[in-house]
């Protein structure tokens, strides 16, 4: 991109504000490249990239409460309840993380078709200009999205104060329009018109007419021809694409404006009728050329339990399989460009004064376009589900549905416009007509399009582009108020729905994507709640990943079955953990001297076991109760470099018992991962219950964006141990975790006195080292039972301090030593 200032910038010369590096690195003492969205460091480390330079920290004077300062002596018994402070990060850093990260982030092998508006932002950010029109259109369109995908109102009315001010900047910059300050002003003209379609309600489009009314697709899509072509640059296949695209449009213009009154003859009605049979096979042969980069499809009918069709993302039990889900959105494009081809071409046809001469021909040219049109929208259904990544297909070619996880924005942006086309195609079948309509109005949900939002209750989604003219900003959708009409501002992003009922038995839960649509939801009083209750990605990921940026590794312990001691394991493991010597930073060797050149190994826990927490007892920190500051909860330390956090110091008694369902448990851990002030640390452990329940999916959904290195699995020798094993492999691998090694607990009892070891379990099908060698996971060894071990967690001291020289802890130093190979410890050899 060429070096380039925008016209309120122009004689003067800015420095890029982006280019201060991103919070996450500042954390860790390392180097930001810049890079857009997200920097290299935080991509390899799967955290949420936010600028240093829009985070804000406020002067915060301290004094925890009067109990603290003395004033008043502290009761007996419990502390009162916990208040869980706010993060401190303002609005609009929260906004701009959130589009940056869920819409603009394109995964690298999505086909060059495919790429619009968020490349040309990420190229904009990534060349080092700056320009004050653009930066405050991100903003703004931060801002809509985010308001509208997470119900803000706070948002929303931010969101229509700064395109207030963009407006004005532009009517004060675009008539001075000079050659070099085209780009910005074509990005903002861009955003600012996906500002409109966003912030549309449903009062915008309630008739046809009003639809029609709508002018922001002109622009938008002008201004994105022009950005592509003659700025970001276009060549190849993808020029001879875009060709193909601005002719269909044109043919669709045309057709659309005839009069069969102003036909002179049936020869002009053949042309253009010829005219869109040549682009439809310019575009089949364009297909040819590029249909082995993108690989071949594969078809699969699905079982009939899934159904019945239609269904919410899947038309019928026919369904399409590609390389990935950008290949499948590339193929969704063609079909339904080919389906705008032949419905143009019926459309002049159905215009004609048919001949006797010429009859025969243009009913045979009918027959064959409306063929076409039918295969071309049979294969657009087909391919939606797997664009929307709704399935998967095993190395067996066995498919699996995946309707858990919710919908990525950037993989409905991809999608909103092949269905937007198939939406306004009135000849293919009603009900598959529909059924594009409810697909897209969901996408609209998801991506933040007030206008799409409404497209299955209104009229047709797509204004035709020949009424397209330049229009004033639309009315911004009312905010939602209070009975009082008061509106709240300080409303929670994304709270879960005020039920009127208990949950069913079966319920998705109310926060799914699935909520109030799933077939157990039939009946329920809380339908119609849920069902309106806010969808898409979670904006409090950014939150979690931001507040875990200082942590290197994490690690998951897990176990298939109750009582092979994990808890235990976790407890000595992170004691393992902390006597780790690695290499002080130079910067603190030079600022602390006497230091010497090594450190232990900071160590946190987190006590995912809400029913069963065991590990504030074995830390011998069990009395212990949480404090709070302006930053968040301050975990519990047992050690100068091990730190605790777990519901055990929430409860009123020691006894108390935690009779919660899977929602509430999941609203903790969240809190645990979003609301802990963990600091800097190496390694975190997360020890968690035994099974595949909710709180390892919530877990392993939090941590998405902030990484997780992989999970410890945990038995004892026996089969009925391993069995268990075998199945937690299997949700590891469903749910994309990283199984770093099985580890064998309890193998063997180790007499105190003589140090013999006797099988108390014994192996008889090999043990945890047989089954790593069938199911090619690495095996990280095996700790023997020793009694002592019991005796240390009961009286909550250190088990490795105690007995060092023990086979249990020389077992445990080898585990934490291929532990660390596995994770790629960077300090291992230093």
């Amino acid at each position: 991109m060429p070096n380039v200032q925008g016209p309120a910038d122009q004689g003067r010369q800015r420095s890029n504000p982006n280019r201060l590096g991103c919070v996450a690195a500042n954390l860790s003492l390392s180097q930001c490249d810049g890079t857009k969205p997200v920097c290299t460091n935080c991509t390899k480390s799967r955290r949420i990239c936010i600028e240093i330079n829009a985070t804000k920290e406020p002067l915060v004077i301290h004094v925890e409460n009067t109990y603290a300062s003395g004033a008043l002596k502290r009761p007996r018994g419990p502390r009162s309840t916990v208040i869980v402070p706010q993060p401190q990060i303002d609005l609009l850093t929260k906004a701009r993380a959130y589009y940056m990260q869920y819409h603009l982030q394109t995964p690298a092998d999505v086909p060059k078709i495919l790429r619009g508006l968020a490349d040309s932002i990420i190229q904009w950010k990534t060349s080092g200009n700056y320009c004050r029109m653009v930066d405050l259109a991100i903003s703004t369109m931060s801002l809509a999205v985010f308001a509208q995908t997470q119900r803000h109102p706070k948002a929303a009315l931010e969101a229509s104060s700064n395109y207030g001010d963009l407006l004005r900047l532009a009517h004060i910059s675009l008539p001075g329009l000079v050659i070099r300050s085209v780009d910005c002003c074509l990005l903002a003209i861009s955003l600012m018109c996906r500002y409109e379609g966003a912030m549309h309600g449903s009062e915008d489009v309630s008739t046809r007419k009003a639809l029609l009314s709508l002018k922001s697709w002109g622009h938008y899509d002008g201004a994105m021809v022009i950005l592509k072509i003659c700025d970001f640059g276009e060549d190849g296949h993808e020029l001879e694409y875009d060709g193909v695209v601005v002719r269909t449009i044109n043919l669709h213009h045309t057709v659309a404006n005839l009069k069969s009154t102003l036909l002179q003859s049936n020869l002009q009605i053949k042309s253009l009728a010829m005219e869109a049979i040549d682009l439809d096979e310019a575009l089949q042969a364009w297909a040819a050329q590029i249909a082995a980069p993108w690989s071949s499809r594969c078809q699969h009918m699905l079982l009939a339990k899934h159904g019945p069709w239609p269904t919410q993302h899947f038309y019928s039990s026919t369904v399409y399989s590609y390389r990935t889900a950008g290949n499948a959105s590339a193929w969704s494009q063609y079909f339904a460009l080919r389906m705008l081809l032949n419905s143009i071409c019926l459309a002049t046809l159905d215009q004609s004064t048919i001949g006797s001469e010429t009859c025969h021909t243009l009913e045979m040219h009918r027959m064959q376009c409306d063929t076409r049109l039918r295969a071309m929208s049979d294969g657009l259904a087909a391919s939606i589900p797997f664009s929307l990544e709704r399935f998967k297909v095993d190395e067996d070619n066995t498919v699996t549905l995946d309707r858990s996880e919710s919908i990525k924005p950037y993989l409905a942006s991809m999608a909103v416009w092949p269905l937007t086309i198939a939406s306004t195609i009135s000849r293919i079948d009603a009900t598959q007509q529909q059924w594009f309509k409810s697909e897209l109005g969901a996408l609209g949900r998801i991506t933040g399009d007030g206008v799409l939002t409404h497209a299955n209750n209104g009229p047709p989604a797509a204004p035709n582009p020949s009424t397209m003219s330049p229009s004033a900003a639309p009315p911004l959708t009312p905010p939602h108020s209070d009975d009082d009409g008061a509106v709240d501002f300080n409303a929670p992003l994304k709270k879960a729905p005020t039920l009127v009922a208990p949950e069913p038995e079966h319920c998705p839960g109310p926060e799914s994507e699935r909520a109030g649509q799933a077939d157990s939801c039939a009946g329920c009083p809380n339908q119609a709640i849920c069902a309106s209750a806010p969808k898409g990605p979670d904006p409090d990921i950014p939150l979690i990943a931001e507040r875990l940026s200082g942590v290197k590794h994490k690690l998951l312990v897990l176990s298939g079955k109750g009582g092979v001691g994990k808890s235990t394991f976790t407890t000595m493991l992170a004691y393992a953990f902390a006597e780790v010597e690695l290499p002080r930073s130079a910067a603190d060797v030079a600022a602390f001297p006497e230091g010497g050149r090594t450190r232990r190994a900071d160590v946190g826990i987190m006590d995912a076991d809400i029913c069963g927490p065991s590990i504030p007892t074995m830390l011998g920190v069990e009395g212990e109760q949480l404090h709070v500051s302006a930053s968040g909860w301050s975990p519990v330390y047992a050690a100068d470099n091990l730190a605790v956090m777990s519901i055990q110091f929430m409860l009123p008694a020691r006894d108390a018992a935690v009779i919660w369902r899977g929602p509430k448990k999941n609203g903790l851990l969240k809190q645990f991962l979003k609301d802990v002030e963990w600091g800097a640390l190496d390694y975190m452990v997360v020890d968690t219950p035994p099974g595949t329940t909710d709180e390892h999916l919530s877990v392993n959904s939090f941590l998405g964006a902030a990484g997780v290195d992989g999970a410890l699995l945990v038995t004892t020798p026996q089969e009925v141990a391993l069995l268990d094993v075998r199945k937690e492999l299997d949700f590891c691998k469903k749910a994309g975790i990283r199984v770093l090694g099985l580890v064998e607990n309890m193998s063997g009892f180790v007499c105190g006195n003589c140090q013999h070891t006797s099988q108390v379990f014994r192996a008889t099908t090999g043990g945890a080292k047989r089954l790593a060698e069938e199911t090619g996971v690495p095996y990280l060894g095996a700790v023997p039972l020793d009694p002592r071990i019991a005796l240390a967690c009961d009286w909550g001291e250190s088990f490795m301090d105690a007995y060092p020289t023990s086979p249990a802890c020389e077992a445990l130093r080898g585990v934490v030593r291929r532990v660390r190979e596995e994770i790629g410890d960077a300090s291992l050899d230093a």
